[in-house]
């Protein structure tokens, strides 16, 4: 045992003799620090909390003053009593003191704290909680109330009025959900009430006892009858659609057929009107839709039925001279009878186009009213059976396959011109140098296939020049201005400088100018 040890121990032998006064001045010398702000009034009071002769055990002097702790280790609850370290270790080791006013000694970690060792297990939601979210900062952990109304009253749409009971149907899974089972009251919920919020019977949370349980007590204001059918509503609706009626059209004297029992009964029966006094007349909901402009009467059964209205069951091949082939089929009858006009009224034979497509005449009037010599009533505009060799200009060649406008300007075909060069003209390469004359060259094959025979001129071509293409020679117009002298296309080629004059052929001939021929007999001229 180290000296140290021995005075200390001397020490407080001799602190134990003095005065207790005396020694309660010597015991704040020896403190080995201030006090927490929760011990700060037994600052002068080392007495409140320790024994002078060692022998009290510690743990008491705590309790003695923490009494909610001692009853919680008596009665094995809070922390205290439920943890077991907590039950048996000593104050002092989670607990201890001197180290300030401002120390926090609770030795409790938020994020490491199992709450399964309080009189609250976190359950359901409260496990994603914050803990500043129950407990409020600068209370004890332990005065945070247990209660579900202590921290969802701003959540208690009840307002009170079924206490504080919380539990009884909601959980700590997610409050909005409760389980309170509502066959335990005079009004069992069956059909869509059992998907119906609280809220939407029970307005606001006021009304529970009072709630009405008649169907028209919530369902009056989507009462499209307007009460003209009393407060009956369960004669017709159900809880399982409340937009679904089970009424039995067929029982009345208008017993719903096809597209009619897929219709919306307001359609047919307005809003505050009396059913029992309904027209049956198909006039009387159709009028709206009656292109015919009541023109037939209000017997829409002669060629309508329930199953489509738009589909009318008239036969124009049985019931009028007109039978309709081709496109006449797929046409909308408006597109022929207009809405201005009777169909009765029409007389239309089954040659007459032009009653009906003037609007589409091109030709204005110009090839008369006989639409059918080149239309017929497969295809208007692009089946046209005109034959262009029963006119004064027959189609040959390339003519055949050229559109009609490119002939034609207009589609009236008035005075289309015959000749080559009203079409051609932006094709002559001759720029009239040659005349109108142009198949005499050209042909309707192709215009630039052309047959010129160059022998029937003053210059027949030879030897090479039969190979030379014709701009060569032909370098500007008019054509006739074409030099027929050899130095007129060969000046550049003469090597001469002119030294022997212009009359090249006596030694080069049109084989190859390059290849010098001089006959004997002017080689012996050029002698002497």
């Amino acid at each position: 045992m180290c000296i140290n040890h021995w005075a200390r121990i001397l020490f407080i032998i001799g602190l134990i003799a003095i005065a207790p006064a005396q020694a309660a001045r010597i015991e704040r010398l020896v403190m080995p620090g201030p006090l927490i702000a929760g011990h700060a009034e037994t600052e002068n009071q080392c007495g409140a909390c320790h024994e002078r002769d060692g022998n009290a055990i510690q743990n008491d002097r705590c309790l003695h003053c923490h009494e909610e702790v001692q009853a919680d280790l008596v009665q094995n609850q809070g922390f205290h009593g439920r943890n077991a370290w907590a039950r048996s270790a000593d104050c002092s080791t989670c607990h201890s003191d001197h180290k300030g006013s401002d120390a926090k000694i609770t030795g409790l970690d938020p994020e490491l704290f199992n709450h399964e060792d309080t009189d609250f297990p976190l359950l359901g939601m409260h496990r994603q909680q914050a803990c500043t979210a129950c407990h409020i900062k600068g209370d004890a952990y332990r005065d945070t109330t247990t209660e579900c109304i202590g921290c969802h009253e701003d959540d208690d749409v009840h307002e009170d009025q079924l206490g504080n009971e919380c539990d009884s149907c909601h959980d700590a899974h997610r409050w909005s959900e409760q389980r309170f089972d509502h066959a335990d009251t005079d009004f069992p919920l069956l059909g869509q009430h059992e998907q119906t919020s609280c809220a939407s019977c029970h307005i606001e949370g006021i009304r529970y006892e009072d709630t009405q349980s008649t169907c028209d007590g919530c369902h009056s204001s989507s009462d499209v009858h307007f009460g003209t059918y009393g407060a009956s509503c369960d004669d017709c609706h159900s809880p399982e659609k409340w937009d679904v009626a089970e009424f039995n059209h067929d029982k009345t004297q208008f017993a719903l057929r096809a597209s009619h029992r897929d219709v919306d009964c307001k359609l047919c029966h307005p809003p505050a009107s009396d059913a029992s006094n309904q027209d049956s007349a198909c006039v009387a909901c159709h009028n709206t839709v009656d292109v015919h402009n009541m023109r037939f009467g209000n017997s829409c059964d002669s060629c309508h039925d329930e199953s489509n209205w738009q589909e009318a069951n008239f036969d124009h091949d049985k019931e009028t001279d007109f039978f309709l082939d081709g496109a006449h089929t797929e046409l909308d009858c408006h597109a022929c009878h207009g809405v201005a006009r009777e169909a009765s009224s029409i007389e239309i034979k089954q040659e007459d186009c032009f009653s009906c497509h003037a609007g589409q005449d091109v030709h204005r009037q110009t090839l008369g009213e006989d639409c059918a010599s080149c239309h017929n009533t497969s295809q208007w505009a692009s089946d046209i059976n005109f034959d262009h060799d029963f006119t004064s200009f027959p189609l040959y060649g390339m003519h055949r396959i050229a559109p009609c406008e490119s002939c034609h300007v207009d589609a009236r075909f008035e005075k289309a011109p015959g000749e080559c060069q009203a079409c051609h003209e932006d094709d002559d390469y001759h720029d009239g140098t040659l005349g109108s004359d142009c198949q005499s060259c050209h042909n309707a094959n192709d215009w630039t296939l052309w047959r010129f025979n160059h022998d029937q001129t003053a210059f027949p071509l030879e030897g090479a020049h039969a190979s030379v293409a014709c701009n060569s020679c032909h370098t500007s117009t008019p054509v006739s201005a074409t030099p027929n002298e050899c130095v007129g296309c060969h000046a550049g080629d003469d090597i001469h400088r002119g030294e022997f004059g212009k009359q090249c052929d006596r030694c080069h001939n049109p084989e190859s100018f390059k290849t010098v021929f001089m006959p004997t007999r002017q080689l012996e001229d050029d002698k002497q």
